[in-house]
């Protein structure tokens, strides 16, 4: 049976961006152009694969359901990436670690997460007013990109200044993936994707208005502090969703959006063992979706048997 495959699409072009985002590529061979690209067009990734996630969750009935499936894959994951992060608990500081970890992910595991406890959240503020979901989705998302703002500013003291520049405050569930997963929740309940004509001009110029933000952050804050949130991704990233959804490319199945959840799932296992070696930023980035390909295509098949990886 055929379906509209423009998301799927869409999400292996992002989970490259993100790969090359986690790989900081061209910060080795020429850092400005790294700055504009991996906080950039780059951090439109997580966003999006959010939105796409929240527009989907419109059709969930038993959050039971939902919640086993998404906890299974984030388990799964934790515990095939735990010789990066695991320490033996041996005394208070590494306890604290460890339970830091899990609660908040590995590195991109993070996603994860924030999807299980902002997906919860999205479901209880479900059958409230519009107006008050998509204010509740602006108000805590304009407040972890402030914090970071604030962090990358460095005006704060010491202790303060730490905790604004620790990714779990300004980066998690309720800053950043409650926001997104609202905004796709509100796209599917509204049937906005059939009231937009333009996509592509009102992306391009969303897309203009973040590099915007990015080069004030890149002249006046810092040229060196990463952008996780930018308050222009509000606006460019639903409406590039919108402007992809319409372009309504026909295909079968399930194995392009199978093989971008592999993508992002499995990458940061080969970034981590080509940093033992001397290459490049972009040698890096090529062997990484090379590596990574393959091995999504083996975990789709593997997938066929067991579930709960993808």
């Amino acid at each position: 049976m055929e379906r509209n495959i423009s998301l799927d699409v869409l999400k292996v072009i992002l989970a490259f961006f993100i790969i090359a985002l986690h790989g900081k590529i061209f910060q080795d061979i020429n850092p400005e152009l790294s700055f504009f690209t991996v906080n950039g067009i780059f951090r439109i990734g997580v966003p999006i694969f959010l939105i796409v996630s929240g527009f989907f969750f419109y059709y969930v009935k038993d959050l039971t359901v939902w919640v086993k499936r998404v906890f299974a894959l984030y388990a799964t994951w934790m515990v095939f990436y735990a010789y990066f992060y695991f320490e033996m608990p041996t005394n208070i500081s590494s306890l604290a670690k460890d339970l830091l970890f899990i609660f908040f992910g590995y590195h991109h595991l993070w996603y994860l997460a924030g999807t299980l406890l902002g997906g919860i959240l999205l479901y209880l503020a479900r059958n409230l007013s519009t107006r008050l979901q998509l204010v509740s989705a602006l108000v805590f998302f304009i407040g972890g990109v402030s914090m970071q703002y604030v962090g990358n500013m460095h005006v704060l003291p010491s202790i303060l200044d730490k905790a604004f520049n620790f990714y779990p405050v300004h980066r998690n569930f309720l800053t950043v993936c409650y926001p997104f997963l609202m905004l796709g929740f509100l796209i599917k309940k509204h049937d906005i994707a059939n009231m937009l004509k333009h996509g592509w001009l009102f992306a391009c110029l969303a897309i203009a208005l973040l590099y915007v933000e990015v080069f004030f952050n890149y002249k006046f804050i810092s040229s060196t502090e990463p952008l996780d949130g930018m308050f222009a991704l509000f606006i460019a990233c639903p409406l590039i969703f919108l402007a992809c959804m319409n372009m309504n490319i026909k295909g079968k199945g399930k194995s392009i959006a199978l093989f971008s959840t592999a993508l992002y799932l499995i990458h940061p296992f080969f970034q981590n063992i080509l940093q033992q070696f001397n290459v490049n930023s972009v040698s890096s980035f090529l062997l990484t979706i090379l590596f990574s390909s393959i091995a999504s295509v083996f975990l789709i098949l593997l997938s066929k048997k067991v579930k709960f990886i993808l």
